[in-house]
């Protein structure tokens, strides 16, 4: 059992470092011909889907999932927007205490996807959100309350710039002890050959709730 541990603590180690590598690499070309998106069209609600669904899998947090509606289309390159809410749901798990649900939404406005992340956690301070996606910015009065601190104030950094190359763009609503909301904004897929667009469809309405416990 020692040695299990003593495993599972040195894979862990190497994990977090490699996560560290891949965030710097990411930075340093993000904004070059270097960093290559592979769009393709998808559905984006069985994009988050499955990647809550592996998120949770295993010892992770449990998922209560609820879809009322269509498919939402979107040409992304999954591997990288998949990238962007893994990191919001790391920050969202890291700073709500255990037990706090944290909530995915999905949503079509217009000619938008948007996909939010809430927390009920200890929220951003108004100085500080002027600065949250900034490089190497860490929140200097908030507290970590699950997980450990392991970071280079990269994450939301690259989450940007990813969401940027795809035509989006992505926003954060906070307050002090009352959590955030993450919310990345796509532009959906349509179809050109289309002639007569439906107009109900672009009317505001939630496509798929997620919701976490941890």
């Amino acid at each position: 059992n020692v040695i299990r541990e003593g495993l599972t603590d040195i894979e862990r180690s190497i994990n977090r470092l490699q996560v560290l590598v891949d965030d710097l690499l990411d930075a340093s070309i993000v904004d070059t011909n270097m960093f290559v998106i592979h769009r393709r069209k998808c559905d984006l609600v069985a994009l988050c889907r499955n990647l809550l669904d592996e998120y949770t899998a295993g010892d992770r947090p449990s998922l209560r999932f609820e879809a009322p509606g269509e498919p939402i289309l979107a040409e992304v390159d999954e591997d990288r927007i998949g990238q962007v809410i893994l990191n919001l749901l790391s920050n969202a798990r890291k700073y709500s205490p255990k037990g706090y649900p944290i909530t995915v939404t999905l949503q079509r406005v217009g000619f938008e996807a948007i996909i939010s992340v809430r927390d009920m956690g200890a929220g951003i301070s108004l100085e500080d959100l002027p600065h949250i996606f900034d490089q190497y910015y860490r929140a200097p009065e908030v507290k970590v309350q699950t997980g450990s601190q392991n970071g280079l104030g990269l994450g939301l950094f690259i989450s940007r710039k990813l969401v940027e190359r795809h035509a989006g763009r992505i926003e954060v609503q906070s307050e002090p002890g009352k959590g955030s909301v993450f919310s990345i904004f796509l532009p959906v897929f349509v179809d050109p050959a289309t002639d007569d667009l439906d107009t109900s469809q672009l009317a505001p309405h939630t496509q798929a709730v997620w919701t976490i416990m941890h």
